[in-house]
């Protein structure tokens, strides 16, 4: 029996929740934040030597991720099933409790995370007003970029501000202005019926693709699902869900895959180093693509899925959803996976620990060739605050204004091409090798590990 007092703070929790996750696995999800941070303090390595005064001032672990964010996220969530569970003033006071810690960690992350990024574009001598970030199909300013994480402090700042009056309403059952979340956008109106189909060639890619992949557990799809990610303006694309096996036993992850739209980098036109003309972070050069150059493989296919391909990583939470509430576990609680996005976060964190293995063995390669260029990169690019922060999460997510990573120029960016661009080039024999060479480049970086 709940209490006349309890009973306004109890309901609270259960049809507004902060810091919440409905479903999501929790023990998973720390195994995957322990994992990346594993990979944090091994990055940070390669820079030691030529960065060793940032390094020492704004250690990668304490930096880059918000990892106390998301321990004490965990903890939260953890706490207010309990709660549910077991409602009592004692367990209550456990749950403010940890909304407070929750948002203080949340701010002392974004502010390292400021703090490092700050720094390191006042050593590269970046201008704030004029300097670009190019992704794949679009670019950020410096000034755009920064903004975003202004404004998901401004953010963290209202959670604060909503614990507070959350402990009011514990304290007073008859205090009942809070700032609940509305049902605005919950249902995801970029979920379609019906999309682009694929040409021969399309699901010849695809084939590929999967033939080459991790061994695939679970796979969902096609996803009609509308972004402005490539193209400037919301289109619908054709998207496909993967969970992959890890390559540890228990691991696994999930994997999207655009298939209606293929990018390729024309490796022999590659420059020497794209950043001089391109970006001040982007630090691709020959070196990674050697193995596959030697064999005559002179395209390499970039995924537009992959997490550095764009800022805003959003739609990935939104995709999952749809894949969590539509056919893997369709009999969980709609409305707070729509509204929170976030059941399969712990899937999506082993993606980022699968993408930060990769990235560890680039900057190794890139470092024994003395071609490693500065940890800014690591710090746009590869920090992944778009979803790390969890800016789609309504649970967390408390401003009325959604949060936009994207920037304001779009266009083909500075070094991809698309296949309908190539196509003349591509015979199915050439694809085939194309879609080998992450295979053929890991095996030949491993060997010579």
């Amino acid at each position: 029996m709940i209490s006349r007092e309890l009973r306004p703070f109890y309901d609270l929790t259960i049809s507004d929740p902060l810091f919440a996750a409905e479903g999501l696995d929790l023990d998973n999800a720390l195994n995957a934040i322990e994992a990346i941070e594993v990979t944090t303090q091994k990055l940070q390595e390669f820079w030691q030597k030529s960065h060793r005064g940032f390094c020492f001032w704004y250690p990668f672990s304490e930096t880059l991720h918000p990892f106390r964010f998301l321990r004490k996220f965990l903890e939260c969530e953890r706490e207010r099933r309990h709660f549910l569970a077991n409602p009592s003033l004692e367990n209550a006071e456990k749950l403010l409790h940890l909304y407070n810690k929750t948002g203080d960690a949340l701010i002392a992350d974004l502010d390292a995370y400021s703090g490092a990024l700050k720094a390191l574009l006042k050593m590269e001598g970046i201008e704030f007003e004029s300097s670009i970030f190019y992704f794949h199909s679009n670019a950020v300013t410096v000034k755009e970029f920064i903004s975003s994480i202004e404004m998901i402090n401004e953010n963290a700042l209202m959670l604060r501000s909503e614990v507070r009056q959350r402990e009011k309403i514990l304290k007073n059952a008859e205090v009942r202005e809070v700032a609940r979340f509305s049902d605005r956008d919950n249902y995801m109106t970029a979920l379609k019926d019906s999309g682009p189909g694929l040409s021969q060639e399309y699901l010849y890619m695809q084939k590929l693709e999967e033939e080459n992949a991790p061994p695939i557990l679970e796979r969902y799809g096609p996803i009609y699902y509308e972004l402005p990610h490539l193209d400037g303006n919301p289109r619908v694309h054709r998207f496909q869900a993967y969970v992959m096996k890890g390559p540890y036993p228990g691991v696994k992850y999930l994997s999207i895959s655009l298939t209606d739209q293929r990018y390729f980098l024309k490796l022999q036109d590659t420059p020497k180093e794209v950043s001089e003309k391109q970006s001040h972070f982007d630090n691709r050069n020959k070196v990674i693509y050697e193995p596959l150059m030697k064999r005559g493989i002179n395209y390499w296919h970039q995924s537009a899925t992959s997490f550095y391909s764009v800022m805003d990583l959003g739609y990935y939470s939104d995709l999952a959803t749809i894949v969590d509430s539509k056919w893997r576990r369709p009999f969980l609680d709609a409305r707070q996976l729509l509204i929170q996005k976030s059941s399969l976060f712990d899937l999506i964190l082993w993606n980022g620990w699968t993408h930060e293995r990769i990235y560890l063995q680039m900057t190794g390669v890139q470092a024994g060739v003395n071609k490693l260029s500065s940890p800014l990169y690591s710090f746009v690019a590869r920090s992944y605050p778009s979803l790390y922060y969890l800016p789609f999460n309504k649970s967390v997510w408390r401003l009325e204004k959604p949060l936009h990573f994207l920037g304001s120029r779009f266009g083909k960016g500075g070094v991809y091409s698309t296949y309908e661009d190539l196509k003349s080039e591509l015979s199915r024999e050439m694809l085939e090798k194309i879609f080998q060479g992450r295979i053929l480049r890991k095996k030949e970086w491993e060997n010579h590990e």
